[in-house]
């Protein structure tokens, strides 16, 4: 019989747990609901951070998930019933040079302002907040 092992703690995924949790306060004005959880990732010596954030306008989410090799990926989107989304940004890649756990969760808070006033024609904001700090890779030409 197999023995479930707990993943040993990360300190990239508790810097930016601890620095939400600093901001915490702040975050119940700005939103009706925070999320905070470690999910398996993979194997059992494995997890990521996911932060779900409910705004107070309807259908409006964010999401933010980390995993301890310094890759996030962040999606934020409004949904309207009968009308499906209408926007959606959604961005992932590996953080680029030493950043504190409160440099994310400051994009973090940015990105939820700028929902508010969010619509297709400006999406490109939420690029400018995240390209700086997240590596992609090579990407086809096209």
């Amino acid at each position: 019989m197999g023995m479930v092992v707990a993943p040993p703690p990360d300190v990239f995924l508790d810097a930016i747990a601890g620095a939400l949790e600093k901001r915490s306060k702040a975050l119940k004005h700005k939103l009706k609901s925070v999320g905070v959880e470690r999910i398996p990732a993979g194997t059992a010596q494995e997890e990521k951070l996911e932060i779900v954030c409910e705004h107070w306008e309807h259908g409006v989410t964010t999401c933010l998930w980390a995993w301890p090799d310094h890759i996030l990926m962040i999606d934020a989107r409004k949904f309207r019933q009968n009308r499906g989304w209408l926007w959606q940004f959604r961005h992932s890649g590996r953080l680029v040079g030493h950043r504190e756990g409160s440099t994310i969760i400051r994009l973090l808070e940015q990105t939820l302002d700028l929902a508010f006033e969010m619509s297709p024609e400006k999406i490109d904001r939420y690029r400018g907040l995240w390209n700086p700090i997240l590596a992609n890779g090579p990407q086809p030409l096209g």
